[in-house]
């Protein structure tokens, strides 16, 4: 979903990896496939006792399956963050009577695509195929659960792959800033810790970290699943059974409690080399579960949307020149909701840059929306919201978001409906208490200021 922080992607449309044949199939998708709102979810489980959603879409011969099990980067042991994600990218690596490469060009004569992924919540991914291709596929997808190889050598080379990448990423300033933020303002708690892990932690794993997390991580007691394609109900009771019905049962999950952001106003310098100034800032926001939720989102749309009619983007690029794009989104899951912003600026002109922001909020909290801004937010999300499920893999990659965050399968209606009902009221009231410029977040990286980002 739009407002989740979650990763978990199938991946269509957005991998450089994605083969034209799938390609050619996710174009006639987005043409063909008929409207979210018109699709009934039906809900089973398997005889194996495995919970699915299934949506049958007979337009176009393929089937998009996704999966998640609660528990996430969360689950990583103290010390060992980035487990989860090293297990997610080496599951593909060899399983069964296949080899790396032989198991990949399976795959890739099948014309299937197969992912594994993870969020702080969840761990998750997904088969895209052809629908003629779906028992064979099915069968490599469950010897990638159920038997991957999990080899030293593969390990170590991914292991290295996930040092540079997380290299690589801390020399960008907005993913280093965002995750000194995480850092920051949760501090002591679980989501502080970096889904990726960091150099130190991850330099510390080994294989058999890998084997043992995944014994813990993938359990069928912790597992939902969605199907979205051409398929009918029996046949992806089948196909579900073949790929999980042989895991473990598991074990309960770590609980996580839900956390407030520390209050913060923090300054940190620049990875070598960069020359712009970046800040994280965020504001608390009601949660999914508060009915003022969708007020929240509407305002955040009218502050932050990142069109030119958005008011942090007018009046800090239109009308002052302080930066090329600015733009929050409202991050909400079970442990906490806040809107998030990231803006980058010329050095010297972050306390200005920041100051525009806060007369942005201080304004919104004073006088509230002009009501043709607030039913231009209520459409326009609404709007955003169908274009983002225009294809089965992405209606998916939606439903399984929903399930992780506790919400049901209807949620498009009740945000639909709760969306259209908001008025001006509402959204006076709910400025007034939650866009306080008082409660504004920050953190800025700077170049040659404080301790680097690492």
């Amino acid at each position: 979903m739009t407002v989740s922080k979650h990763s978990f992607k199938l991946g269509l449309g957005s991998l450089l990896c994605v083969r034209s044949l799938i390609l050619i199939v996710m174009f006639c998708l987005s043409w063909h496939s008929p409207p979210a709102e018109a699709r009934t979810v039906q809900k089973l489980v398997t005889p194996s006792g495995v919970s699915v959603w299934l949506v049958e879409d007979h337009g176009i011969p393929i089937v998009a399956l996704g999966f998640a099990f609660r528990g996430g980067s969360l689950e990583d042991p103290p010390g060992k963050a980035g487990l989860g994600h090293l297990l997610a990218n080496m599951l593909d690596e060899g399983a069964g009577a296949f080899d790396a490469d032989a198991f990949k060009d399976r795959l890739e004569a099948l014309g299937s695509q197969l992912t594994f992924s993870i969020s702080r919540l969840a761990f998750s991914g997904g088969l895209v195929t052809l629908s003629k291709h779906l028992d064979a596929s099915a069968e490599l997808f469950g010897l990638a659960l159920q038997d991957p190889h999990l080899r030293e050598a593969d390990f170590e080379r991914t292991k290295q792959q996930e040092m540079a990448s997380v290299a690589f990423e801390n020399r960008d300033p907005e993913r280093a800033a965002i995750r000194a933020f995480y850092e920051t303002a949760f501090a002591g708690h679980p989501y502080a810790l970096p889904v990726k892990g960091s150099a130190a932690t991850l330099e510390k794993l080994s294989a058999q970290d890998v084997r043992s997390h995944r014994e813990r991580l993938i359990a069928k007691n912790q597992l939902h699943v969605v199907i979205v394609g051409a398929i009918d109900a029996a046949k992806a009771g089948k196909i579900v059974d073949t790929i999980f019905s042989g895991l473990p049962a598991g074990t309960a999950r770590t609980v996580v409690s839900p956390i407030a952001l520390k209050p913060m106003m923090t300054v940190l310098a620049a990875p070598p080399g960069q020359g712009l100034e970046t800040a994280v800032f965020a504001l608390p926001m009601p949660g999914l579960d508060d009915r003022d939720f969708f007020t929240a989102l509407a305002l955040n749309h009218i502050a932050g949307s990142g069109n030119f009619d958005a008011r942090l983007t007018s009046e800090l690029r239109v009308k002052r020149g302080l930066t090329y794009s600015i733009a929050t989104q409202i991050a909400a899951d079970s442990v906490s909701s806040f809107a998030l912003g990231v803006v980058s600026t010329k050095p010297g002109k972050m306390d200005e840059a920041l100051a525009a922001a806060r007369m942005v909020f201080s304004n919104l909290q004073a006088d509230g929306p002009e009501l043709k801004e607030l039913e231009n937010a209520k459409s326009g999300l609404n709007g955003a919201y169908l274009l983002g499920l225009d294809t089965s893999a992405k209606l998916a990659d939606h439903l399984l978001g929903l399930w992780i965050d506790g919400l049901d399968a209807d949620y498009g209606e009740t945000r639909k409906t709760s969306l259209s009902q908001v008025q001006k009221a509402d959204a006076d009231r709910v400025a007034r208490k939650f866009l306080d410029p008082k409660d504004l977040n920050v953190l800025i990286v700077r170049p040659g200021t404080g301790a680097e980002v690492r």
